[in-house]
């Protein structure tokens, strides 16, 4: 079974991904302070309003990382995106992706996608 790290929307996931990409050596350093000293936070899919001292700098420097970062899958930044999802699909969109497994006699579909699982979740 695999779990979602995100337990507590207001550290987990966009606030806590500019420095997580950061450390990645995908932004610069200029990028982050940017996005630090004006206190900016945006929320996964801005279910929360953004926030910040300086909002212009703020979204502005919320794009610049997401255009560096756009392509990356969030959920393991050494793997591409697979195509279909927000996120991507966690699993490629082949028919072996299908499939059922049965555990002490209970039967589970196997092969969700991102979509599937997050079916309230807006594509981005």
């Amino acid at each position: 079974m695999v779990g979602n790290g995100a337990t507590d929307w207001d550290f987990d996931v966009s606030p806590s991904f500019p420095e997580t990409v950061f450390n990645f050596n995908l932004i610069s350093q200029k990028t982050l302070d940017a996005y630090n000293d004006n206190y900016c936070v945006v929320y996964f899919n801005d279910f929360r309003p953004r926030n910040g001292t300086d909002m212009e700098v703020c979204n502005k420097t919320w794009d610049e990382i997401n255009n560096q970062t756009g392509d990356l899958n969030w959920y393991d930044l050494y793997r591409p995106v697979y195509p279909g999802g927000p996120l991507g699909l966690l699993l490629s969109d082949s028919d072996e992706r299908y499939g059922v497994s049965e555990v002490s006699g209970e039967k589970y579909k196997r092969g969700y996608t991102f979509s599937e699982y997050t079916p309230w979740l807006k594509a981005a």
